[in-house]
Formats: C-alpha cells, structure tokens, sequence
C-alpha cells in the first residue's frame, strides 16, 4: 500500500501551479509536474552529451521537486523579492516533509532521499548541472509565456543578466543565447 500511497501524494504535483507564474498574473500557470517533466526532458537531451551519468540524473531531474506535493512551491526571499520563507528554512521544511513522504517506501527511501539531497546541495557535477537545467527550464518558460502574450514586463526578469551568467554550461548557455534572440 505504502508504492500507491506514494504515487497518490506525488501525483499531487499535477494540480500545483508554480507560485512564480500564479503570482505573476500568468493565465494557465504551469504546474509542477509540467515543470519537472520538462526539467527531466532537457536533461536527458543534453545530459549524456555532457558525459554525465545519466540514470543519476534523470533520478534526481524526477525527484528535485516531489516534496512540493507535501509543502507546495515555495519561493525563497534570495529568489525573489515577495518570497515568504528564507533558503534555510525552506530546505528544513522540505527536508522534514520528504523524510515523512518517504516512510511509504521504506525500501527506497534511502535512495530517493539521497538523490534529492545531492541536487539540493549542488556539489555533484549531475547536480550543479540539473540546477542549471532548472534554472534555464524556468527562463524558457518565461520566454514561451511572453511568445503567449502574457506580459513582458513581468518575466523579463527571469531572463535578465543576473541570470543568465549563472548558467556556466556551455551547452546550456547557447541554447539559452539562442533563446534569448529570438524573444528581440
């Protein structure tokens, strides 16, 4: 019963919009789900290339987010300005809420909370490139949202600068660039 229970719980992630998008007025927000999903997507495309373990990331590109079915998608006050809760206690709020998640599976519970703790610390090279594919799934989705007509103005942040230099992976960044020119 503990599998089924576990796939009901995360099968949450389908109904929870992405608090940046609802927050920002965007009509039809994506969900979680359709987030992870595409996060997974393009590290599978680009992992490998990258000589990457690729089961290990796939893992944790499935799993980064699964806790949100339990706490919702919070954002940090170092990720935006309106955030309500600060990195630190996020990560001890989602950190209590997978260990409890888990229980239903004690059998792989180890395993899933390993991979989400390694993308969570971002010292692995799997992990410092999924934060990347995260971060750059989120501008391509901004992008795609402003293509929409959904206001500029708004997202442009998303793709800003600031932003944009984090991604270090030169795969990443030129998909990115590419990106980027097209929305002028």
């Amino acid at each position: 019963m503990g599998l089924l229970e576990l796939i009901w719980e995360v099968m949450k992630l389908k109904e929870i919009k992405r608090t940046g998008w609802v927050e920002r007025g965007v009509e039809k927000p994506e969900s979680v789900s359709d987030h992870s999903f595409m996060t997974s997507f393009i590290a599978l495309l680009i992992g490998e290339r990258r000589g990457l373990n690729i089961e290990k990331l796939l893992k944790m590109a499935i799993t980064h987010d699964i806790v949100e079915s339990q706490v919702g998608d919070m954002i940090s006050t170092e990720n935006w300005h309106q955030g309500t809760i600060t990195k630190e206690e996020k990560h001890r709020v989602e950190r209590k809420a997978l260990d409890k998640l888990l229980d239903l599976v004690p059998e792989r519970k180890k395993e899933l909370f390993d991979i989400w703790l390694e993308f969570e610390e971002g010292k692995s090279k799997e992990a410092k490139f999924l934060r990347e594919v995260d971060s750059l799934e989120g501008m391509l989705q901004a992008m795609e949202y402003c293509r929409k007509g959904n206001a500029e103005k708004q997202l442009k942040p998303f793709w800003d600068e600031r932003k944009v230099s984090k991604i270090k992976d030169p795969v990443l960044k030129e998909l990115l660039l590419k990106a980027i020119k097209m929305q002028e």
